[in-house]
């Protein structure tokens, strides 16, 4: 997610306990690769899921974390648990089972402000931003004033008012130390205003080589509508010592700015890239139906396919950037069937 609460993880330490709801998610998207204890502690899994956040590691713990998760939030479903559970069904896209354990959660303990922030970036995703807002307001006098004002903007700025809301959130994060969330979201915001150079302006203190997922999507996206291809490929590239590792979104990049660098001939990246796409189709994964299509748009022009897999994003995700994705998938479906 490109939101406040997929970036902000607050540690709040609660034991309230939250009536047990276990969905029955369709598939497991990877599974892992890594053999832990199952005694660990709630810390130790808390430490692993935002581990998760980062380059090579989002997908490679999801089946432990999905599964061990979910057997103690049906034996012992505290808060915390519910909280990181939630997450990890989050990332499935799973929201409509996330946001039922959220709510579980927020009956026992409604003052948890992770809990909260998570259901207002989920309620944006399914396109219900005045739902969001409305959970970002009921953080006031319990989270700053930076944090209740990102996450409310955040939403605001997906429901048609994304100019009035970014100078509004320069406004209140000028000249004081904001938090690393903030200036995701600013940066977010600025990419979308179609301002690439003040987007990476405010990613610019960010340590690249620690930062999320997400972030990294978001500089690379930057840098690649500068033209700064090598800086994608150098940075991006070297982020993990196995290739196969790195996230569908990343690898995509990577094969963006090889493609559209005009002083390489290299076709690594797109060769990985394309070997990944034929599997993900093999599976009708619509986990990663964003990706497909942009795939289809950016490196292999196909516009049946783009079209067709940015119309299961639009089904499962209502951001801004996810209605673009299907405008422009259709505009070139459209263009070559006029043709």
């Amino acid at each position: 997610m490109k939101t406040l609460a997929t970036a902000l993880l607050l540690t709040i330490s609660v034991s309230a306990s939250a009536e047990s709801h276990i969905p029955k998610p369709d598939y497991v998207v990877s599974k892992t690769t890594i053999h832990y204890d199952k005694n660990l502690s709630i810390f130790e899994l808390e430490k692993l899921v935002l581990r998760s956040q980062n380059a090579g590691e989002t997908e490679v713990n999801q089946g432990f974390l999905k599964t061990e998760l979910a057997k103690r939030y049906q034996d012992k479903p505290t808060a915390k648990v519910g909280y990181l559970y939630a997450r990890v069904l989050q990332r499935e896209h799973l929201f409509d089972d996330a946001i039922n354990v959220i709510d579980n959660v927020l009956e026992t303990t409604p003052n948890d402000v992770n809990s909260r922030l998570l259901k207002a970036n989920m309620l944006q995703v399914k396109g219900k931003f005045d739902s969001a807002k409305a959970e970002c307001l009921r953080l006031l006098g319990l989270a700053s004033v930076e944090t209740v004002s990102t996450c409310a903007l955040d939403a605001e700025s997906q429901n048609g008012k994304l100019e009035a809301s970014y100078k509004s959130l320069l406004s209140i994060s000028s000249d004081k130390p904001t938090s690393q969330a903030t200036q995701h979201v600013l940066a977010e915001m600025a990419f979308r205003l179609n301002q690439p150079q003040q987007t990476l302006k405010h990613l610019s203190q960010v340590n690249l080589d620690e930062a999320p997922v997400s972030i990294l999507v978001l500089w690379s996206d930057a840098q690649l509508e500068l033209t700064n291809y090598k800086p994608v490929i150098d940075t991006i590239g070297n982020l993990v010592s196995e290739a196969n590792n790195l996230e569908d979104a990343l690898l995509l990049r990577l094969a963006q700015a090889e493609k559209q660098d005009k002083q390489t001939r290299d076709t690594r990246w797109q060769n990985l890239l394309s070997k990944r796409i034929e599997l993900r189709e093999r599976r009708q994964d619509n986990f990663h139906a964003a990706d497909l299509a942009l795939y289809y748009l950016t490196v292999e022009d196909n516009s049946d396919k783009a079209l067709y897999w940015a119309t299961i994003n639009w089904q499962q995700a209502k951001l801004e950037s996810d209605k673009t994705l299907l405008a422009k998938a259709s505009a070139r479906f459209k263009e070559l069937e006029n043709e």
